[in-house]
Order: C-alpha cells, then structure tokens, then sequence
C-alpha cells in the first residue's frame, strides 16, 4: 500500500482534483503558533501537496452548517516526512493548521499513514475553527495483511459513503480510519456499519489504549521495585490488565 494506492482507492471524481504543492512556509505562518512548531515543520516536513478539494460542487454532496460545525469543504492533503520527524506532531499541527477537515495521506518513512480529525467553532473566536477531540491516525504497518488492505480499498472509495452531506461523508472516513487503528489489534478490518458502531468502536479503542498505558506504567514499576512482594503485586496487576486487554480486544 503506497500513497498514490490511498488516493486511488478514494476514487475521487476528477474535478476534485487539485494536485498543487504547498510550500511549507505557508504552513507555518498559519500553523505554527512557537518556535518549536516552526522547527518541527522545518526539520521534519519533506512535502505537502493538495490532492483534492472535496466541495457540493465537486462531489455532489451538500454542505453541513450548524451552531457547532461548518463542512463546506474537505481538503485532502498528501504529507511526506522526512525521515526520524515527529510525525505524530506533525500530524496534529496539520490538522489544527488548516480550518476545513482533512483527510490527511502520510509516508512515515515507508510506512503509509491515513488521518482525519473533525473540527468545530471556537468557543473563544467563534469565527476560527479548532480541532474537536482526538486526531485519528492509523498505519498500514508492514504486518498489516492484504485482506485488510483490500477490505479498507473497497470501504473508502467516496462512491461508498453516505450521500447526506459532507460532515456525514468526514465521520464515515473518520469510522473507517478507527476501523483500521482496530484491525491493527484483531488482525481483521471490520467497517462499521452505523454511526452507533463507529462510537461504540471509539470508545473501546480510547478504553484499549488507556489500559495499555496502566500496563506500561505497572511493568516500569515493577522493574524499579527492590523488594520482591511489591515486584509480585505489580507483576500481578500487568497480568489482570493484560486479561483486561484481551477482552477489549475480542470487543474490537
């Protein structure tokens, strides 16, 4: 799986198409707010191209304002980093840099990277747009199976979405992104059916990764602690969330 695969597998219609750089010293005027922002983009950004401009006018699907939101439009940008960047935070910046949502398309190195983070009003400056919570990132890692990578092909084509309207189409991209952050842990690609599916889903994976870090944080203590009964207590407490995990993990 390649990037040029990702946007294939979009199957976005022609007039959507953009396919223009953009120079990173614009995306640091409007995306770094430090210095260190600044570096990271510097040091860590190879590339950044628009592929598309998702509009009703490109796509044939209707815009979507309410006192929260405004999707008049989705951006999908191609990323390349360099190698040893902070891709992750990289990732973040681009996604809060931006004021319309994105459907984010990475190399890490050679491993392909798929994001989305939706966004909404300021509360301070209703008039900026901000990230609304968490921004979904999900590799094609080099243990990522075929019949995952061609289920996810035949899930993300836009003929495939909901026709309502572009926040509609934004949420199943963002539910078949956390599809593939869960096939990571079952081995198996399942694309949620219902919006209730997509919530359900990123409620255990957020539950997934919170006992992950209880466990990391339980074996740093054990290793630290000289006295054996403690050792055994905290080896105990690794093995109880290890049992936790599993059941996360057949829930996936």
């Amino acid at each position: 799986m390649t990037v040029t695969d990702l946007v294939d597998a979009l199957k976005l219609p022609a007039g959507a198409i953009v396919n223009k750089r953009v120079p990173k010293a614009l995306l640091a005027e409007y995306g770094a707010t430090t210095p260190a922002q600044r570096r990271l983009i510097r040091n860590g950004l190879e590339e950044l191209r628009w592929v598309a401009a998702l509009k009703p006018g490109t796509v044939g699907t209707g815009a979507y304002r309410d006192e929260t939101r405004e999707y008049l439009e989705i951006i999908v940008l191609n990323v390349r980093f360099r190698a040893g960047a902070k891709s992750d935070g990289l990732t973040e910046l681009i996604h809060r840099a931006v004021p319309y949502p994105i459907l984010l398309l990475a190399v890490d190195g050679s491993v392909p990277i798929i994001s989305t983070a939706h966004k909404r009003r300021s509360r301070r400056v209703p008039a900026d747009f901000t990230i609304d919570g968490e921004v979904v990132i999900a590799r094609f890692d080099h243990d990522c199976s075929s019949a995952v990578i061609l289920q996810f092909r035949d899930a993300v084509g836009l003929p495939n979405q909901p026709a309502g309207t572009l926040y509609d189409l934004y949420r199943s991209w963002t539910g078949i992104v956390r599809a593939l952050q869960a096939a990571s842990i079952t081995g198996a690609f399942k694309a949620p059916i219902t919006a209730h599916d997509a919530a359900r889903r990123a409620t255990l994976l957020s539950q997934y990764r919170d006992v992950e870090r209880q466990i990391s944080r339980a074996q740093a203590a054990a290793t630290k602690e000289s006295q054996v009964a403690r050792r055994a207590e905290h080896n105990l407490e690794v093995s109880h969330l290890r049992g936790q995990l599993n059941s996360l993990a057949a829930r996936l």
